[in-house]
């Protein structure tokens, strides 16, 4: 039956959708193998980035400003390739390619998921129009793979965007900050529950901005600690 199933659905590479004939899980081809940059280094010390030189700890953003975040790991090299992967699980709605990465995610980032020790995974929020839209949250469906792999709890509710923003792409970071920090909350029964060190979990990082105002709301609401994953990340300056 398994055999039938896979020459119906014959499983195709999730970035050029070329067929991958018999071979099961959902995977990557040869052709695309190369053009999916996983981030091993080296990276900047604080936020993951890719910099391109051995000599730089920190890429330019980590080194020019303060953040809320204490760490954060990220598992593509945002190219091409992973714009693509990204548009395939956010916009397409395919959810198997979204958890397909989210378990490379863990394989490669798993002991320092340990190091960091969350009480809590909490997906960064979309707002709730946006949510009916699109039917699923793509951070929360990577938050839950992750939650289930490590046996951590999610808490998908006490951080919510309340208001929608402004569009983003033509702001600066701390104009980019402003704008999102007023548009979240945290639940008051948050700051109760115990659950101090949180792992935040988006899909993509750029400016950071989206994650710094998420850590900085979870932090005035009782957070002690925060760090953060993501799937992709943009290439760091230096």
């Amino acid at each position: 039956m398994e055999r039938l199933l896979r020459i119906l659905y014959t499983p195709r590479c999730v970035v050029c959708g070329k067929s991958l004939g018999l071979r099961g899980l959902q995977e990557l081809c040869e052709g695309c193998r190369d053009k999916v940059k996983i981030v091993r280094g080296p990276r900047c010390m604080h936020c993951s980035k890719p910099i391109y030189d051995d000599e730089q700890e920190f890429c330019g953003d980590c080194r020019d400003h303060a953040s809320q975040i204490e760490s954060g790991m990220a598992l593509l090299e945002y190219n091409e390739a992973a714009r693509k992967i990204v548009a395939r699980f956010k916009y397409e709605g395919d959810l198997d390619c979204g958890i397909f990465f989210t378990d490379r995610m863990v394989d490669e980032l798993r002991s320092w998921i340990e190091q960091v020790n969350p009480d809590i995974i909490i997906p960064v929020p979309v707002h709730r129009t946006r949510l009916r839209y699109r039917g699923f949250n793509q951070a929360e469906v990577m938050a839950r793979r992750i939650g289930e792999r490590m046996d951590i709890p999610v808490d998908s509710v006490s951080l919510r965007r309340i208001s929608k923003t402004l569009p983003q792409k033509n702001l600066d970071r701390n104009l980019r900050y402003s704008n999102l920090r007023k548009s979240l909350e945290v639940d008051e029964k948050f700051s109760c529950s115990g659950q101090k060190r949180v792992l935040l979990v988006d899909d993509i990082y750029t400016t950071g901005a989206t994650l710094e105002a998420c850590a900085s709301v979870l932090k005035q609401n009782g957070a002690t600690q925060v760090n953060s994953i993501c799937m992709c990340i943009g290439c760091g300056d230096v």
